[in-house]
């Protein structure tokens, strides 16, 4: 794959737009940007991987930096509620 891409000037225009804003694009960059939105979209982690066509564990493998602390949020809320309904201070 990267060797079909590096000869196609559709990936080389990308990859040198790339460079001049100092990032750097590789034959995944695709995959870690479709990965990092669906994160941020909060899709579940099941439906990602199914998407992407990998088991769970390979997906926190690569690309667990990607998830938000959704445990963090969840214990947020919850503390607002019960924060609300006087049950904690």
């Amino acid at each position: 794959m990267n060797q079909y891409l590096r000869r196609r000037p559709v990936w080389m225009a990308l990859r040198d737009d790339a460079k001049q804003k100092g990032e750097k694009h590789t034959p995944y960059s695709f995959r870690h940007r479709y990965a990092k939105g669906m994160h941020a979209a909060n899709v579940p982690i099941s439906n990602i991987c199914e998407a992407m066509g990998h088991t769970i564990e390979v997906h926190l493998k690569s690309y667990a930096r990607f998830k938000s602390n959704a445990t963090a949020d969840l214990v947020a809320a919850v503390n607002v509620l019960l924060f609300r309904r006087g049950f904690i201070n």
